[in-house]
């Protein structure tokens, strides 16, 4: 059952990969420069990217399975995960960008001095660095990668850990300003979630979150519409008069 979406929202929850940038082709290029030190064979990019968005671990066990690695132990995708990481570290940038009309977007909804949190099952300081570097975040005081805390989504904790990090504030001067309220005092119900995969929506869901579905990213349109997403839109622009109206 999908949530309305509040009136007011208080505070906006993002997902990263696939919702506000495109990664779909450096994590492919980092995954097969693992694959190839192992001296396994390479994955195309769209494989790669239907195994994305339940974190770097999980990325890594799938797309070893997919070339006929399976059985591995915990300690053997430990290690996979950190060739990975190392080669993804070098790749980070190579061609991932904002999706076309996001930073109009947050442009846009800047004056309305709602809170961002970006909340992803990537690791923190990747995101932390993407978003840096794509000049993204400014827009973000509140960061949740996928080993912030014990859980990630499509579990509700790191949702609701961005929620109580974040503070009702005031832009000032292109600066945000925290305001008066307290850490946590914003409440699920006031709060959006974006995302563009069943497992934000899912997260928003056990949250008691309204979520808005992106099209743009790693899931269908079809897909979306069987979660419980309120609302699911194919543009920027579109999303932009949603949470504007």
């Amino acid at each position: 059952m999908s949530r309305p979406l509040p009136a007011a929202p208080r505070a906006l929850l993002w997902d990263l990969d696939g919702t506000l940038v495109d990664t779909g082709h450096d994590l492919a290029t980092a995954i097969n420069g693992m694959l190839v030190e192992y001296g396994l064979p390479a994955l195309p990019a769209e494989q790669v990217a239907g195994h994305v968005g339940k974190g770097a671990r999980n990325l890594v066990t799938r797309c070893l399975e997919d070339v006929g690695q399976r059985d591995r132990s915990f300690d053997q995708i430990t290690r996979a995960l950190a060739v990975f990481e190392r080669h993804y570290d070098q790749h980070l940038l190579d061609t991932t960008r904002p999706f076309p009309g996001v930073v109009e977007l947050f442009q846009a909804l800047e004056p309305a001095g709602i809170p961002n949190a970006l909340v992803s099952n990537k690791p923190e300081g990747f995101c932390r660095q993407i978003a840096d570097a794509l000049g993204l975040g400014r827009y973000f005081p509140v960061v949740v990668g996928g080993e912030t805390l014990p859980s990630r989504k499509p579990d509700p904790a790191p949702l609701l850990h961005a929620l109580a990090q974040l503070r009702p504030s005031d832009w000032v001067g292109g600066d945000l300003r925290a305001g008066s309220g307290e850490p946590g005092a914003i409440a699920p119900s006031e709060a959006i979630m974006i995302g563009d995969t069943p497992i934000d929506t899912e997260a928003a869901e056990r949250a008691g979150i309204a979520c808005i579905a992106v099209t743009w990213g790693f899931a269908s349109r079809t897909l979306l519409q069987t979660t419980t997403a309120t609302h699911v839109v194919d543009t920027p622009d579109e999303l932009a008069r949603l949470l504007r109206r």
